[in-house]
């Protein structure tokens, strides 16, 4: 049996290695092999054999319906996995920095905590995968399917999303700074105190989605249908709001120093608590806007009525900006 460290280290990495070279032979063949191979090296004598496990790994492809692959701790790093069928494998704290996994099958994959450094995932099936705390900064996903996946905590930074499908997803904690979602299908994802500064969003829909507590300093939302969204408590700050619709959006306590919110629709949108909001010239309000405490005076003063019960700025910040901040 593998019962110390060293000997558990050698059959994670010999496992990489045998898949590798067999990627066809049963699941179980190499892992077998694997810790027959890593139990013989601490022999003295050298061996005068091959160890019999061996001879399962020339098993002809079949159907089969045993454990998948344990790949837990191995070595894959810049290996070429493209179209490979790892569906359900273990691959916890696998190292697969660089890898080629293009249009690979990893759904209902195990990858908590596996380094994914720069791997391309392009048109990868990841669907119901777990990655959480798992590195894939710098990773191509772009076309991926990550539908349901959990990807809690996942470091995402600088990552290519765009046209993935995120639908379902765990992103709770996620760093997705500067990430490329461009496109992408995030209907149904939890994004709660996600890190999404200076990510493209562009062509996204997030009308109705909650985003409390997300970072999105920085981001352009600019025009962006926001319609419903749940932004209580999240980081705006320099973000770009331009002619956003965020009629009936939650900012409760949200942080807009330095967001641009010119021509934004804030039509029954609730702004109470919200902190360092400029008031800027074509916003539209009416009377089911919640304004922090102490704006309405200002706003009404600073508008014209457009139709009953609705209002636009006139300007806003022209006269004495300070006045306006909360």
């Amino acid at each position: 049996m593998v019962d110390d460290p060293e000997t558990r280290r050698q059959a994670d990495a010999l496992r990489g290695l045998l898949y590798l070279a067999c990627s066809d032979a049963p699941p179980a063949a190499i892992s077998d092999t694997a810790r027959a191979i890593a139990e013989r090296s601490g022999d003295r004598t050298p061996p005068t054999s091959a160890v019999a496990e061996a001879a399962g790994l020339t098993t002809a492809p079949r159907s089969y319906d045993g454990p998948p692959h344990n790949l837990s701790r191995a070595d894959l790093a810049g290996a070429d996995l493209t179209r490979a069928k790892l569906s359900g494998a273990a691959l916890t704290r696998a190292n697969l920095t660089g890898a080629a996994l293009t249009r690979a099958k990893l759904s209902g994959a195990n990858l908590t905590r596996a380094n994914l450094y720069g791997v391309n995932l392009t048109r990868a099936d990841l669907t119901r995968a777990d990655l959480t705390d798992a590195d894939l900064a710098g990773a191509d996903l772009a076309g991926a399917d990550l539908t349901r996946t959990n990807l809690t905590r996942t470091n995402l930074s600088g990552a290519k999303l765009a046209r993935a499908d995120l639908s379902g997803a765990k992103l709770s904690g996620a760093s997705l700074t500067r990430a490329d979602l461009s496109g992408a299908d995030l209907s149904g994802a939890n994004l709660t105190r996600t890190n999404l500064s200076g990510a493209v969003l562009y062509g996204v829909n997030l009308s109705g989605m909650n985003l409390i507590d997300v970072n999105l300093t920085r981001v352009n939302l600019s025009g962006m249908n926001l319609i419903d969204v749940n932004l209580s408590g999240a980081d705006l700050s320099g973000a770009k709001l331009a002619r956003a619709d965020l009629s009936g959006a939650d900012l409760t306590g949200a942080n807009l120093a330095a967001a641009n919110l010119m021509d934004a629709n804030l039509i029954d949108a609730n702004l109470r608590q919200a902190r360092q909001l400029r008031l800027m010239s074509g916003i539209l309000w009416n009377l089911g806007t919640q304004w922090p405490d102490g704006f309405l005076e200002k706003v009404h003063a600073l508008s014209d009525e457009v139709r009953p019960g609705s209002y636009r700025l006139r300007g806003g910040t022209a006269s004495d900006r300070s006045s306006t901040l909360v």
